[in-house]
């Protein structure tokens, strides 16, 4: 029947990478398993090509399931390993964009830790206290939490702003731990995509850097490095935290122009929302969420139910 066959399979597809995207991958990968599961009549043998792209989706989830990116090490000797682990992780790929961008973000948060552990070396352990009596698990503190995620955010590292969301014991009061996440994972979408597009073609505009310098055109190899030429001509290697959120905006604004169809056009304008809310310029947020709920009841919808869980 037609609903076991390509009309299941595009439905299911399209429901996967819109999850996967959006950092949701334990959603998306069951849509991708109805996809690789279902049953196609000979007439609909074209749309086998979903089910192997879909496998190879599964096969990244494989990837990225790995206990390396359940927690941040302990020492520096675990920073390494993991970070050498990492090092051959993006050669096993059989996706492009998200994955290989969740691997780079997850090395660069795990180095920035073994800095921080190199740190805590050099100063000398707090004596213990006697006897303590044992924690009670308490609500975590609203504005630590604000403050902590504040601080992953002006660096953009968003991944390990996941992984300390995800720590949490439970909400903080006033707030929802799904809601932050929400927010947090779309902002990481919101830099893959930007990669993705700029390792199919550069982009030549005015991009201000937190240098107080501005690039002339940005673009990303194959490797995933973004290199920048500044107006003299001269050309350097930058992160994405070397940039301002107004600049990675404006970006967004260039690349989004002509979007395959309107279903990305919206997940897109999602995520260029969340990141201007977590890291840039939150009144622009609210004003970009307002007008675009006004032209997609499904946006309002989702946009609401965040926002309740929002610092206000």
């Amino acid at each position: 029947s037609a609903d076991g066959g390509a009309s299941l399979v595009i439905s299911s597809m399209l429901a996967g990478l819109k999850n996967w995207e959006q950092g949701l991958p334990d959603r998306a990968v069951d849509c991708f398993k109805a996809v690789t599961a279902a049953k196609l009549p000979a007439d609909d043998s074209w749309a086998e090509i979903y089910q192997r792209l879909a496998a190879d989706y599964l096969a990244d989830y494989a990837v990225l399931s790995d206990p390396v990116f359940a927690e941040l090490p302990a020492d520096k000797a675990g920073c390494e390993a993991a970070v050498e682990k990492l090092d051959g992780m993006p050669a096993t790929l059989r996706t492009r964009g998200r994955a290989r961008y969740n691997i780079r973000a997850w090395q660069l948060d795990i180095a920035r830790h073994a800095k921080l552990l190199e740190g805590q070396a050099a100063k000398p352990a707090a004596p213990v206290e006697p006897s303590s009596p044992p924690a009670v698990a308490q609500a975590p503190d609203a504005s630590e939490v604000l403050g902590k995620l504040g601080g992953f955010a002006s660096d953009f590292r968003f991944a390990e702003a996941s992984v300390y969301l995800k720590s949490l014991p439970g909400d903080p009061k006033g707030l929802s731990r799904t809601a932050l996440l929400s927010v947090t994972e779309s902002s990481s979408a919101f830099l893959s995509d930007l990669e993705d597009d700029l390792s199919r073609e550069p982009v030549a505009a005015q991009l201000p850097l937190k240098s107080g310098e501005t690039a002339s055109k940005v673009a990303v190899n194959a490797e995933g490095a973004i290199n920048v030429t500044l107006p003299d001509g001269g050309a350097r290697s930058c992160q994405w935290s070397d940039f301002t959120p107004d600049a990675l905006i404006n970006l967004h604004r260039l690349l989004v122009r002509n979007p395959a169809n309107e279903l990305e056009r919206l997940r897109r304008h999602e995520c260029a929302i969340a990141f201007d809310w977590l890291a840039g310029n939150r009144e622009r947020a609210i004003g970009a969420a307002n007008v675009l709920a006004m032209g997609s009841p499904a946006f309002k919808q989702r946009w609401e139910s965040i926002a309740a869980g929002l610092p206000k």
